[in-house]
């Protein structure tokens, strides 16, 4: 895959290979971190039309996981009580929360391969090319440009930059990183990809957001 393919992809599955591949992948903390909150966030695609609460709490306990705010033994004892819950649904989508829960790098893994395939097509309307670019959208925010690679200077960590780089990823309120990018700025970023990347409102975010994890020390 060359840059130009990276940033016209429309199908994750391709893009998620090549970060594998080519860099630390599942073999660094990060790594790990970055495959399960990609999971995550394409579970959270369609939360609406999810409704078992259960299965919704499964989710942000991976997430709060790969943060490490909770330890696997909860994660394993949350996936063990909702067990029962995966039988209503085909192998594969079952196989999407259970990989994102699992407690090991098998989890990490096994977690961006089904999300990237039709498993979750049933949850999201049946419309998976709009939804696979979408995760392609998703997988550049992550990852950044595995390409070219982006230096943070510790100087542009300031207060106010943490401040709002810690409230968006809390509250999920990615609409504020265009003022992130200001805090940025103000600080001595002078750094185009970082810039445009908080400021482009045609750019969908998640948790692990690459310019917010380098705010917030997790890159």
């Amino acid at each position: 895959m060359t840059e130009a393919e990276w940033g016209a992809a429309t199908n994750p599955y391709h893009m998620l290979l090549h970060v594998r591949r080519t860099g630390p992948g599942l073999r660094s903390p990060a790594g790990r971190r970055k495959f399960r909150l990609f999971g995550c966030a394409s579970v959270r695609r369609p939360w609406d039309a999810l409704s078992d609460e259960k299965l919704r709490t499964l989710i942000e306990l991976a997430e709060q996981f790969a943060d490490g705010a909770i330890e696997a033994h909860r994660l394993t004892q949350a996936r063990a009580e909702s067990r029962t819950r995966f039988n209503h649904f085909p192998r594969e989508l079952w196989s999407v929360f259970y990989s994102l829960t699992a407690d090991v790098t098998w989890g990490a893994a096994r977690a961006w391969q089904y999300t990237c395939k039709p498993a979750l097509t049933p949850l999201r309307g049946n419309k998976p090319a709009a939804e696979k670019a979408h995760l392609a959208h998703i997988t550049r925010c992550i990852f950044g440009n595995p390409f070219r690679p982006v230096p943070f200077a510790p100087s542009w960590r300031t207060s106010d930059a943490i401040a709002l780089a810690r409230g968006a990823y809390a509250d999920r309120a990615f609409d504020r990183l265009p003022i992130l990018a200001d805090a940025l700025q103000d600080a001595g970023c002078n750094d185009e990809d970082i810039l445009n990347h908080c400021r482009d409102t045609k750019t969908s975010h998640a948790r692990g957001c690459w310019v917010v994890d380098h705010v917030l020390g997790f890159s």
